[in-house]
């Protein structure tokens, strides 16, 4: 039985080979494999950022590990730094706001009510466990 193909090993094989050998019209076909790949992997990176985009506002805990994902591997794998999402370090409120959804259970329109009303009751002992724990 042959090995399980990974998504990785499936487009490679689609695409064929890229690396140049030095011979004119192997390499001719092999550049054509590289702007193939090169396309792909820009539609791919496109993708990965309309995630961010799109639900970079979004409350749900569920979404916005989502949209930390994206953000972390366009920042931090592909040094792709904009003004879309802000710096994880230093948003206290993103922090909070992540806090909030893992213990809110209600519907998610009431969401950012909630969040209000939850910030409004926090405790000073509260606020210094948050403001530590980052």
């Amino acid at each position: 039985m042959p090995d399980k193909l990974d998504v990785y090993q499936v487009v490679k094989k689609l695409i064929g080979c890229i690396e140049p050998l030095g011979e004119t019209n192997e390499d001719n076909r092999r550049y054509e494999n590289l702007v193939e790949m090169c396309n792909l992997i820009e539609n791919l990176v496109e993708d990965i950022k309309e995630v961010r985009l799109e639900y970079k506002n979004d409350q749900e805990y569920s979404i916005k590990r989502a949209v930390n994902c994206a953000n972390d591997f366009l920042v931090d794998d592909l040094g792709i730094k904009d003004k879309i999402m802000p710096d994880k370090k230093t948003d206290f409120e993103t922090y909070l706001m992540e806090q909030h959804a893992k213990q809110y259970s209600g519907y998610k329109d009431m969401m950012a009510d909630d969040f209000a009303e939850w910030l409004a009751d926090l405790s000073v002992e509260q606020w210094l466990e948050f403001g530590n724990a980052r």
